[in-house]
C-alpha cells in the first residue's frame, strides 16, 4: 500500500541548524518515493529527507508490488528503492520503471527523468554495477545517514543540471 509521509520534526534527535544541511535547491513540488520492507529504514529515509527538502512529498512503500503502484500514482521525481524487497525486487522494479518511461515517452517531470537511488545492505563491489545495468542513477548502502542522503541529493542535482541544461 502507497502511502503519504511528513515525518515530524518534534522530538528529533537532528537538530542542527536546516542550512547546515541542505543542498542546492530541486525544483519545487518534488515528490519523494521510498521504497523498504524495512518500517525503520522507511522512516530514517523519510526523516533525512524531510531535513534536507523540506517542501518534497514523501510517499512510501513496503515493497516493490506496492512501490511500483505508488510510482504510477504518484509519478516521483526521485525514487530510493531497496533492492531486497518482498513481491518486486529493487532491479527489477527500476527496469521496469525504465522500460515504462520509455515505451510511454513520458515527459519528465520538472524536466528531469526520474532519477532513482539504489538503498542495499551489500557492499559487495558488483552490486554498484548490478544497479547501474538495471537502471539505477547511484547506489547508497545501509545504514544511510544523513551525510550520504545529502550527497546523494547534491549528485542527484548535478545529474538534474547536465540531463537538463537550462
Amino acid at each position: 500500500m502507497c502511502s503519504s509521509h511528513v515525518p515530524s520534526a518534534r522530538n528529533s534527535p537532528l537538530q542542527a541548524p536546516a542550512d547546515e544541511y541542505r543542498p542546492k535547491p530541486l525544483p519545487d513540488g518534488l515528490t519523494v518515493l521510498i521504497a523498504d520492507d524495512e518500517p525503520l529504514s522507511r522512516r530514517t529515509l523519510a526523516h533525512f529527507t524531510r531535513r534536507l527538502l523540506p517542501d518534497c512529498r514523501i510517499v512510501t512503500a513496503s515493497d516493490g508490488e506496492a512501490a511500483r503502484s505508488c510510482w504510477l500514482q504518484h509519478r516521483p521525481q526521485v525514487s530510493m528503492l531497496d533492492l531486497n524487497m518482498p513481491h518486486l525486487d529493487g532491479c527489477d522494479l527500476v527496469s521496469w520503471l525504465r522500460a515504462y518511461e520509455q515505451q510511454h515517452q513520458l515527459p519528465p517531470h520538472h524536466n528531469i527523468t526520474t532519477l532513482c537511488i539504489a538503498i542495499t545492505g551489500y557492499s559487495a563491489a558488483h552490486v554498484g554495477q548490478q544497479c547501474r545495468q538495471a537502471g539505477f542513477d547511484g547506489f547508497l548502502e545501509k545504514p544511510v545517514g544523513l551525510e550520504d542522503l545529502k550527497a546523494a541529493l547534491h549528485f542527484l542535482q548535478r545529474q538534474t543540471t547536465n540531463r537538463n541544461p537550462t
